[in-house]
């Protein structure tokens, strides 16, 4: 069943080198399957980011790397605009961003990066609450 996940933008910035070299680990299939649609719905999320983060980029002046393909921008590049990029832009990584997603768990066997697991930890299943389990038991 999916679970709604609430994360900052700026922690699935982050997660993006950490899920790709997880979709090449060897797992099982469910969790690899998992694991490849989380991969799937990050990228999604990942894409709306990076045409934000290029248009604040383009606002303030930024450039285009042609070598790396990459956008920019210093406060060499943005001169007085560089405030409000900053402003913006640290606005845009404390964005939440919601994805309905499988959870995904991972069995003891599988030798997993103890960074890895702590920022995937809002995409691990998370257990009822005892209580709610309880009282959907008693009242159907």
């Amino acid at each position: 069943m999916k679970q709604k996940v609430t994360i900052k933008v700026a922690e699935l910035v982050a997660l993006r080198g950490t899920i790709k070299d997880l979709t090449g680990t060897p797992m099982p299939v469910k969790q690899g399957i998992r694991v490849a649609k989380l991969a799937e719905a990050m990228q999604r999320e990942l894409k709306i980011i990076e045409d934000a983060r290029v248009k604040v980029i383009q606002q303030c002046g930024g450039k285009l790397d042609t070598k790396t393909n990459m956008w920019s921008a210093t406060p060499e590049i943005c001169g007085d605009k560089w405030p409000e990029f900053m402003k913006e832009y640290n606005e845009l990584m404390a964005d939440d961003v919601e994805m309905d997603v499988e959870p995904v768990s991972f069995p003891d066997s599988l030798s997993i990066p103890p960074a890895y697991l702590m920022l995937l930890e809002p995409f691990f299943e998370h257990p009822e609450d005892p209580v709610k389990q309880a009282e959907k038991i008693i009242h159907g």
